[in-house]
């Protein structure tokens, strides 16, 4: 191609860009876990599938006699300036763009929360063309299949359980029961460790006594401040989220 064609080529192409302005999409990449890998305030990108870009912000409402904190305090998400929706947030809170179903046309709007005690929490949102509605909200580093499932961690304390959850046919997300998560982690026992043989409150009969100093190994949790633990020696049994925290210092071990 001849230099003087490829800088008319260019031009134009340049010129377009110019013309269409604010109506083009925010473009950003896409990482494994079918999201943006940017978090942001405002962006246009089309979130019904139909070709039309929307334009989606967030920002905060200013409390009365001032503004909202870092603490606390009201957002506000719009889409287009014509479907908005407050929940708590602060001047912190921020939105990417993720596919939940690549299957479908929709993108969801996903708005990270970071609340008073440092817990992160997400909210999904989705847009019909008409009308933004919440779809729910799970913990943080959600994670997106594309197929309509997700995974997120809630923190423990000592240890982050994998959450799973589900789109519904209502396009709301839902948290998928599960029996026992895993949790792998050792420990070493600062005072007499009763392991009983049952997740009952009542129960006085004790499978084993770990002694002080000796090593532990959090298998896996119910989800219910209950934890299935095995010494050294092979003993097993179950202890309380009480117990675990106040009888094991927590230091993961190889």
């Amino acid at each position: 191609m001849k230099p003087y064609l490829l800088m008319s080529l260019t031009a134009v192409v340049s010129l377009l860009a110019t013309a269409r302005g604010a109506g083009k999409e925010h473009r950003l990449s896409w990482n494994p876990g079918n999201a943006w890998t940017e978090y942001v305030t405002e962006a246009n990108v089309d979130l019904s599938g139909s070709g039309h870009i929307d334009h989606v912000r967030l920002d905060p409402v200013p409390a009365p006699g001032g503004s909202p904190g870092v603490d606390g305090g009201v957002v506000s998400l719009s889409v287009n300036d014509d479907a908005f929706i407050n929940f708590p947030g602060n001047r912190l809170t921020v939105f990417f763009i993720a596919a939940v179903d690549r299957r479908d046309r929709h993108r969801e709007i996903v708005v990270r929360v970071i609340q008073e005690d440092d817990a992160e929490r997400n909210y999904l949102f989705w847009y019909d063309g008409k009308r933004l509605t919440k779809m729910g909200y799970v913990g943080n580093a959600p994670c997106f299949r594309g197929d309509g499932t997700l995974t997120a961690q809630t923190h423990e304390g000592f240890w982050n359980r994998t959450d799973n959850y589900a789109l519904r046919r209502d396009h709301t997300v839902k948290l998928v029961d599960r029996d026992f998560y895993p949790v792998n982690k050792t420990s070493y026992v600062e005072r007499p460790l009763n392991l009983i043989p049952r997740r009952e409150d009542d129960v006085d009969e004790v499978s084993a006594i770990v002694p002080r100093n000796h090593r532990v190994r959090l298998l896996y949790a119910d989800g219910n401040d209950w934890y299935r633990v095995r010494a050294d020696n092979g003993e097993s049994g179950w202890i309380t989220q009480a117990e675990a925290c106040t009888d094991l210092d927590f230091v993961c071990l190889p």
